[in-house]
């Protein structure tokens, strides 16, 4: 069919020619459209019906059901609240339990950065952790002073490898005990008389 064929049917309002298969198709086609609406219909129906039956249900309810159903709405704002109110307290108890270990950790001269190695979850816990850490630490510090003392000896200046005694320490030059003096405070001082 042309377009000019399909403008004048529009014009006269006569259906262009289909074939039977094409009418049989549309025939189907508007059935199920049909169905359809029906179908939809229904649902606003039984929709309807629902709110009609909980409303009655509402109104018909007795004074002891609705305040059966008021509890209940109740309980779980108290339930949501005192949930809310647990997650509060934990995070306060948490936050002085970060402060008193700082504070703690400052009073045993152990810097704040160290306080993420110390955990607890009391103060208890933290005092105890504390004192382990600071023990731990200081006997980190004595090792490594004293390999540095094993290390720190006659330096290149001296002969002997060796300790040093006050003998040799008295035939030093002024300019070896300057320059003992200046690779090795510590040494050097403990030749010094008083």
């Amino acid at each position: 069919m042309s377009e000019e064929q399909v403008k004048e049917s529009v014009e006269t309002n006569e259906a262009p020619e289909r074939s039977d298969n094409t009418k049989n198709e549309i025939a189907g086609l508007n059935r199920k459209i049909s169905e359809l609406q029906d179908e939809l219909n229904g649902f606003g129906e039984l929709q309807s019906k629902y709110s009609t039956l909980l409303e009655e249900k509402k109104a018909s309810m007795s004074e002891v059901e609705l305040k059966e159903l008021r509890l209940q709405e109740l309980d779980t704002k108290v339930n949501s609240l005192t949930n809310e109110l647990t997650t509060i307290k934990t995070e306060k108890t948490q936050q002085a339990l970060n402060l008193y270990k700082i504070e703690k950790m400052n009073e045993a001269g152990i810097d704040a950065a160290f306080s993420e190695f110390v955990t607890g979850g009391s103060q208890e816990e933290i005092d105890l952790k504390i004192a382990k850490f600071n023990e731990k630490l200081s006997q980190a510090q004595l090792e490594v002073k004293a390999k540095l003392v094993d290390q720190s000896g006659p330096k290149s200046g001296s002969k002997d490898s060796g300790e040093m005694s006050q003998e040799k320490f008295n035939s030093l030059s002024l300019a070896e005990r300057t320059k003992l003096y200046k690779d090795n405070p510590d040494y050097y001082s403990k030749f010094l008389k008083y």
